[in-house]
């Protein structure tokens, strides 16, 4: 059983670090978020989010390791860090301050704080799975399914992302929406499922036609970005030529 109370502290102390490599850096960052909030479970970054997207690959490559493993091997990283790390000490009373250590935190965070119902627009919803209320939004004004975030992704993106097929069979039947339409960098809904590994999402895009030829800015295709075998097997058998 991992010591939640030992990991605190370590977290704790990783503020404190000073002349860590980057590399080491990203790595207890994606410990962090895997430790906190399991697998990676938030979309791919835009192509010109370096930082962003060196963030996501460190926590993505973690793969389906254990919170509890997480947890641990963030506790091992710390003290190979910094082998004088006494694990007795709260390190608030006696923090070292360091660039390092703001940063550790703020990575750690959510990206934003959770917004109030009455300020959720239909990609909000869209990334809670809530069908019922994105067809109330889609009654008001100025509310389309049209609609992109800041990064290109559109409701197939997030709801392909988060695993709602339910939103995306609504989306493909009850609208003209594209099901291969893409992102800012050039990714379609499959390579967001494909990705995340959610094989009844990649299934129905593939009953819509989905192109899995597509290539994105980085000439990566959704098996390309895939680890799962039978969605691989799924995309190797689709579109012939």
């Amino acid at each position: 059983m991992v010591d939640e109370a030992l990991f605190e502290k370590a977290s704790k102390y990783a503020k404190t670090l000073t002349n860590v490599s980057e590399e080491n850096m990203l790595n207890l960052y994606g410990l962090y978020k895997q430790a906190l909030n399991g697998p990676c479970n938030i979309s791919k970054p835009a192509f010109w989010d370096f930082t962003g997207k060196a963030k996501w690959t460190s926590w993505k490559a973690i793969g389906d390791v254990s919170q509890d493993e997480a947890k641990e091997k963030y506790i091992a990283l710390v003290r190979k860090l910094d082998n004088t790390w006494d694990e007795t000490i709260d390190v608030e009373e006696s923090a070292r301050k360091s660039g390092f250590g703001v940063s550790v935190s703020t990575m750690a965070r959510d990206e934003c704080d959770e917004k109030k119902d009455g300020d959720k627009t239909i990609l909000d919803w869209c990334k809670d799975g809530r069908l019922d209320e994105m067809e109330k939004c889609l009654g008001r004004d100025k509310c389309s399914l049209n609609t992109v975030d800041e990064n290109g992704l559109n409701v197939l993106h997030w709801a392909a992302d988060r695993g709602h097929r339910d939103v995306i069979e609504y989306v493909l039947t009850q609208t003209s929406l594209d099901v291969n339409a893409v992102d800012d960098e050039g990714q379609s809904a499959l390579h967001y499922a494909s990705s995340c590994g959610h094989l009844e999402v990649v299934k129905l895009l593939l009953k819509h036609g989905v192109n899995v030829k597509l290539l994105d800015m980085d000439g990566m295709s959704a098996f390309d970005m895939c680890d799962d075998d039978e969605i691989k097997d799924l995309l190797s058998n689709a579109n012939p030529s």
